[in-house]
């Protein structure tokens, strides 16, 4: 569960709740009493604007989670970041979410990387799960088209790591177009045996 604007850290850092299944039950529950919680590490980060399972991406046997905060700091103004909770940081009850161990930073302030996030599943064979991250103002090939990135799991480690060094890349081709204000994945559309992709642009006029 996510709360971009909570204060739980400091004012609209955000938060994100993990609650395990054995404690899924009926009745009501205070989050505050959740198993975990990941606050936002800068006034106005947005922690948790996107939210997704990311599948077993450190190889560990256990399921990651990805974090959005399209509004992060940690790198440059509005840069964004998305954060990658392993199974070993969710041993701990409260944490800044900047201790994680492995976070992905916008190229240039303003591009609110990890405003849309997705995990695409196994795309190179090592079996090990890819991400999809949308950058949706992103200036790179115009102002505000736009730009997704491709992570492959394998090639992660820990510490801050700038999306300049993302495996693949797509850039908007129009000023606001906005692409990758929404991606996500399609499955094999095509039918030639790999999975496919979806990017959305709402600013795009291609029509």
């Amino acid at each position: 569960i996510s709360s971009a604007e909570s204060d739980a850290g400091t004012l609209d850092a955000g938060a994100v709740y993990l609650i395990s299944g054995a404690n899924i039950t009926s009745g009501a529950m205070v989050l505050s009493d959740a198993d975990a919680i990941y606050t936002g590490t800068q006034v106005g980060d947005l922690a948790g604007s996107a939210l997704t399972g990311g599948g077993d991406l450190d190889g560990d046997g256990f399921d990651d989670i990805l974090v959005g905060a399209y509004s992060s700091d940690l790198s440059g103004p509005n840069r964004g970041t998305v954060y990658i909770i392993t199974d070993a940081a969710m041993q701990t009850t409260t944490v800044d979410i900047s201790t994680v161990g492995t976070m992905l930073v916008g190229e240039a302030d303003g591009d609110w990387a990890g405003y849309s996030i997705a995990s695409m599943g196994d795309v190179d064979g090592d079996l090990i799960p890819e991400i999809l991250i949308g950058a949706p103002q992103n200036d790179d090939a115009y102002n505000n088209a736009g730009k997704a990135y491709v992570v492959y799991g394998g090639s992660l480690s820990s510490g801050i790591h700038s999306l300049s060094s993302a495996d693949l890349s797509y850039t908007g081709d129009a000023t606001n177009n906005y692409i990758g204000f929404s991606v996500g994945m399609a499955g094999d559309i095509n039918l030639d045996g790999t999975k496919d992709i979806l990017l959305g642009g709402y600013g795009n006029n291609i029509s």
